[in-house]
């Protein structure tokens, strides 16, 4: 096959990538100003880009005219006001860059072999895909070697100070801290900036008898407190270990996960097959077949599978005993019929990474993630790992009794704090499982989750591939709101009630079960991570519902008030007008919920969300006519609550 060198298309240096999303101006085929930009050396090249081309860029001859334009063009995703760009070239004596079509007066006279340059093209960068092109390269058997690192987050929170939707999801928060809510973190990153960090309350909430705390006597939560993140695990731990082996080729989603442990399989008294045709996709999509949850840490759980004595035959509380647990658990569905979540699925799913990386979980995603992208805060077991308990937010008041309720061997009753709050993490897996015992604070998972939205790395760090990226987060065949692991928004919007129904229906995150939320909107390039301690409460109804704290019936906590109005906060039109109709909005929907739905609404903090609203809309009436008007045309006033 003959092999041809383009150097140089006539006009294409005007050709831009049709539709960059986010771009702020059109695009002429002329610089943005007139100054040339400098190069500076630099000692090496990154080992690992986004981008990595030599020019002129090689086509094969049998198919030479369908490959002149892909094969001088190559597009890389970034941000306005963003981006840097390596030159290693070779034999060169001059050659004309181009980003979006625009030409790049470079101020450089000689070009020295062996040496690399950076070259700074921010002023000519989009936000979402951008193009780069090197044409009319002179020279003896010329080349220029061109790498283009990955997006980083940049802090700038300063951007929405005069945001006045976004001062209303802080008079939201607040307000409800003031009514009985617990603590939070938010972080908002769009267009690879940081539009908001903010941090709420102290690091507990309530005395173990369920009375307040005094502000005093607790440490407030900072942009540096953690938090257990829960079922946020499985995507920032598990899922990210998973999409950088199938990456590497060192696993497939295709694998059975009989291939990874042999003692998986069925048991002849098993009512129902199918370990030896489960797949890792399978685990991925819930729909391996598994129990919701075996709760193998108690030994009073009989639900399951019971042994001769009456107990728990899947009992265990050491890791080694567990993964033996894990694998004998019986299948309550066949694999691949149904959509079922459960947390084996993904406590297995950490076994198969540390099966085939021969690392433990904690240490693979530290090593491969959090080290090389600088995160600090993103550690399972932070007591065992540098932090204190004042560092970290609470969560459950009495241990894991849920007010005295719950009891098995070894439980604890003590209010949780830099623990893992979840059971089977904490005691079956030594706080270390693919499906909990993460915690980080907000800043860290958001700049985590950047990695998703710049398709598989950051900086000079390759985590994963962008086919990886899309395969994980497309929707399932049997639903749609699950991806590989990820919660999808799905085309019928039936997780708009965490991501917000402004969410793109390509939008994907997680929830936890302490009170936390990921949002990964890559249509708008947006992101919002929501950490709550909504279980640092009192349980409302240990009787009847012993899983539901207080903490859990605040506007905070549901997710999607705080979500859609972060969303609505990006539009940068946000007139004082605007937050008060959405105020208005959210107080007529609460009064028709209470009328409408009385007994779900009778109880003290759902009355006391609702009294947070009050609380603001007074605040707020001296200078809005448009909530004073609606003040004298309806008769709003707080609830009483019986203390």
């Amino acid at each position: 096959m003959n092999i041809l060198k383009i150097t140089s298309i006539v006009g294409l240096s005007a050709l831009v990538l049709s539709g960059c999303k986010g771009a702020e101006e059109e695009i002429d085929g002329s610089s943005n100003n007139n100054s040339s930009v400098k190069v500076e050396l630099v000692e090496d090249k990154p080992k690992n880009t986004q981008l990595d081309a030599t020019f002129p860029l090689e086509t094969s001859s049998d198919n030479y005219s369908s490959r002149i334009l892909p094969s001088v063009i190559k597009s890389f995703h970034h941000y306005k006001n963003q981006g840097t760009v390596i030159l290693s070239p070779e034999n060169v004596t001059d050659f004309n860059l181009f980003v979006n079509g625009k030409k790049v007066n470079i101020d450089n006279d000689e070009w020295e072999n062996e040496s690399v340059y950076q070259l700074d093209i921010s002023d000519y960068t989009v936000n979402g895909n951008n193009s780069i092109q090197i044409s009319d390269v002179k020279g003896d058997e010329p080349q220029v070697h061109v790498q283009i690192s990955y997006p980083t987050v940049i802090d700038d929170d300063e951007y929405y100070t005069d945001n006045e939707t976004l001062d209303l999801v802080d008079s939201i928060i607040e307000s409800e801290m003031e009514n009985g809510f617990t603590s939070a973190q938010l972080t908002v990153i769009k267009d690879g900036k940081i539009r908001k960090s903010e941090s709420y309350g102290h690091v507990n909430s309530y005395n173990a008898d369920g009375t307040l705390i005094e502000e005093d006597e607790s440490a407030e939560v900072t942009e540096e407190t953690l938090f257990d993140l829960a079922s946020n695990t499985k995507m920032y731990a598990t899922n990210y270990a998973i999409q950088k082996l199938v990456s590497e080729e060192e696993i497939s989603t295709e694998d059975l996960v009989s291939d990874y442990f042999t003692d998986f399989k069925d048991d002849e008294s098993d009512e129902i097959s199918g370990k030896d045709v489960m797949t890792i996709e399978d685990l991925l999509t819930h729909q391996a077949g598994f129990p919701a949850d075996p709760q193998y840490h108690n030994n009073n759980f009989t639900d399951i599978e019971e042994n001769e004595d009456g107990e728990n035959a899947l009992f265990s509380q050491d890791k080694s005993t567990t993964k033996d647990m894990i694998l004998k658990t019986p299948l309550v569905y066949e694999p691949g019929t149904e959509t079922r979540y459960s947390d084996v699925d993904y406590m297995l799913l950490g076994l198969i990474v540390e099966q085939v990386s021969g690392n433990d979980l904690d240490t693979y995603v530290k090593k491969n993630f959090y080290e090389p992208l600088g995160l600090d805060k993103l550690t399972f077991n932070p007591l065992d790992n540098g932090f204190e308990k004042n560092e970290i937010a609470a969560t459950e008041l009495q241990g894991n009794t849920r007010d005295g309720v719950v009891d098995f061997e070894n439980i604890r009753t003590e209010t949780i704090q830099g623990e893992v709050h979840d059971e089977k993490a904490y005691y079956a897996m030594d706080g270390i499982s693919g499906h909990a015992g993460l915690f980080s604070n907000a800043k860290n998972l958001a700049t985590l989750a950047q990695v998703m939205l710049n398709k598989g790395g950051y900086g000079d760090n390759t985590c994963f591939s962008e086919e990886v990226v899309q395969d994980f987060t497309k929707a399932s065949d049997i639903n749609d709101t699950y991806g590989l692991g990820w919660r999808r928004q799905g085309a019928s919007n039936n997780y708009s009630w965490a991501f917000s129904s402004l969410a793109d229906s390509e939008t994907y995150g997680h929830t936890g079960w302490t009170g936390t939320l990921t949002v990964v909107d890559p249509s708008n390039d947006l992101i919002v991570v929501l950490l709550t301690s909504a279980k640092n409460s009192p349980v409302l109804d240990k009787e009847n519902d012993p899983n539901t704290m207080l903490g859990n019936k605040y506007l905070t906590s549901n997710y999607g008030t705080i979500s859609s109005l972060i969303f609505t906060a990006m539009d940068d039109n946000n007139p004082t007008e605007k937050s008060d109709s959405l105020l208005i909005e959210l107080v007529d929907q609460k009064l028709a919920q209470i009328k409408e739905l009385p007994e779900a609404w009778d109880n003290e903090p759902s009355k006391h969300s609702y009294n947070a609203l009050v609380d603001i809309l007074n605040e707020r009436k001296d200078g809005s006519d448009m909530i004073q008007d609606f003040l004298d045309n309806n008769e709003i006033k707080a609830l009483d609550i019986e203390e």
